[in-house]
């Protein structure tokens, strides 16, 4: 059994960033808009986390996707299932990396635990 067959086994609601202008010309980033995306989510291991970290990016769970989610850097998922990974916020960090060669059969977004949805 692949892991592009476990795609299907979690799931995430995808919530992009998008920019938004303020009356005074300030800019903020807000996270709006919703859907649930199947996939598979992994947790990494210390030695994951450390290879990361000196490139200047904390990964603390890999994100599997059956198809190209169309996320990017600074979008977050907040998990729906499994139960007990369920409410956590993770902020993508990079672009989603295609990990088939080539093909679009399977899709990895790196991304990093954040505290609460904001």
């Amino acid at each position: 059994m692949g892991l592009r067959s476990l795609c299907s086994r979690d799931s995430v609601i995808y919530k992009p960033r998008a920019a938004a202008v303020g009356a005074a010309g300030s800019r903020a980033f807000l996270h709006a808009g919703s859907t649930t995306l199947a996939c598979q989510i992994q947790p990494q291991t210390g030695a994951d986390i450390v290879t990361v970290q000196q490139r200047e990016y904390v990964v603390t769970h890999a994100v599997y996707f059956a198809d190209d989610p169309g996320s990017s850097h600074g979008d977050r998922f907040v998990v729906a299932a499994p139960a007990h990974l369920a409410g956590k916020v993770l902020e993508q960090v990079g672009p989603a990396v295609d990990r088939s060669a080539g093909l679009g059969r399977l899709w990895r977004a790196d991304c990093e635990e954040k505290e609460r949805d904001q």
